[in-house]
């Protein structure tokens, strides 16, 4: 008889995190994995379980190779693929499944509930069968939907939980010791991709106050799409003390922070995003709009696709004052870092190579910059000063010393 084997399947740092406990605990049992179709290798706002795999030398496999496993413990994390039990000798499979189920079983479990003004959600660990989503339940953790929870907030809630779910229950499943129980027929919705357009997102204005708020917060995920109402991308809405008396939908007031509308009840305060707009100030060095920006409760820590920074940013221009003012204030952290793991005090070491100004790189050094975290590459600062200027390499040296 083959010996037990783990797959964990999935992506992002759910089945990072899950794949690293497993490899720590369970090393006398042989360990794969399964990427998603949509799987690219590269670091982005999510860390790439491909490569972590790849970098730790875990085995990625296709399902069809674990097929005729009859001691297979299958955990699926986000997998894209459809699991059709009945190809499979073990019936070991596992799912985590973000909703408190039988709940929002489906599509868009981080929209959806916001949508639906649902107070509470949760993470669901169930056994897998032919449905979608319709196995019986091992274990649950239901949490609150806060009122400021946006779509992204519940997304993360929903990876730690999940995470920490699985992990708690992870001995229970492989030593068979574990109850699971046919879900309810009571409370028990589901949605397709169909329910959502996220091609063609618009923002109903004929609405409460209430509403309107809950649909800006349920498409609000900053890495993959931002609401527009009138031609902006909206980031949050606030409800106003002040009673509607117009037309829902009517601008009352506009300046280049936000859009005042009417709404069926109570105005609401339409916040613009301001991203690009405190990127190019820090870009330019432009140190009291990023003032008026952060002023404004715009959170001028949120990164672009890059993974880049209002510090990485100032640090790679230059801007002295804007990294100062952004590291007294302890806004961002002076070993801020992009997708890729390079660092703020890298980009200032290529702006002191590019103009032999070396105020930013000695600044952040001064203020507590590492000098030796390294990149995805695995290259550290003194690795790259030696491509592009051997005198700052020595530079770097005395400063480390």
């Amino acid at each position: 008889m083959l010996d037990r084997v783990i797959c964990i399947a999935g992506k992002n740092s759910i089945a990072i995190d899950v794949l690293k406990y497993v490899l720590e605990k369970y090393s006398h049992i042989k360990v794969v994995a399964c990427v998603n179709r949509t799987e690219n290798y590269i670091n982005n706002w999510q860390y790439s379980f491909g490569k972590y795999c790849l970098d730790r030398k875990v085995e990625i496999v296709n399902l069809e190779q674990l097929f005729n496993y009859p001691n297979l413990y299958l955990f699926s994390m986000e997998f894209d693929q459809l699991i059709d039990t009945r190809k499979f000798v073990s019936k070991k499979l596992f799912n985590i499944h973000f909703s408190l189920l039988p709940a929002f079983k489906g599509m868009f479990t981080s929209a959806l509930p916001i949508l639906y003004n649902a107070n509470e959600t949760g993470v669901t660990l169930h056994l897998i069968d032919d449905g979608i989503d319709t196995g019986d339940i091992i274990a649950q953790e239901k949490f609150i939907i806060e009122n400021e929870y946006d779509c992204r907030d519940l997304y993360m809630n929903y990876l730690k939980r999940g995470t920490d779910l699985v992990i708690l229950n992870f001995d229970k499943l492989l030593t068979n010791n574990f109850v699971a129980k046919k879900q309810p027929y009571l409370g028990s919705s589901y949605f397709s991709k169909k329910t959502i357009d996220y091609k063609n997102i618009v923002i109903d204005l004929n609405k409460t106050a209430h509403e309107i708020s809950r649909q800006i917060r349920a498409f609000s995920f900053r890495e993959y799409q931002l609401p527009t109402v009138y031609g902006h991308l909206i980031y949050k809405a606030i409800i106003l003390e002040s009673r509607s008396f117009f037309k829902p939908g009517t601008v009352l007031k506009e300046d280049l922070l936000s859009i005042v509308i009417s709404s069926v009840d109570y105005d609401v305060c339409l916040m613009k995003d301001q991203l690009k707009e405190l990127h190019e100030a820090a870009s330019l060095g432009d140190l009291q709009k990023i003032v008026d920006i952060h002023n404004s409760g715009f959170d001028i820590t949120v990164k672009d696709q890059n993974g880049w920074d209002v510090l990485i940013i100032a640090a790679f221009n230059g801007r002295l004052d804007v990294v100062k003012w952004i590291v007294a204030y302890g806004l961002v952290g002076v070993n801020s870092i992009n997708f890729k793991g390079t660092t703020a005090l890298m980009y200032a070491m290529t702006y002191a190579a590019n103009t032999k100004d070396r105020s930013v790189l000695k600044y952040l050094v001064s203020e507590g910059a590492d000098l030796k975290l390294t990149d995805d590459s695995n290259c550290d600062i003194f690795y790259y000063a030696k491509e592009y200027d051997y005198e700052l390499y020595n530079y770097l040296i005395n400063l480390s010393s």
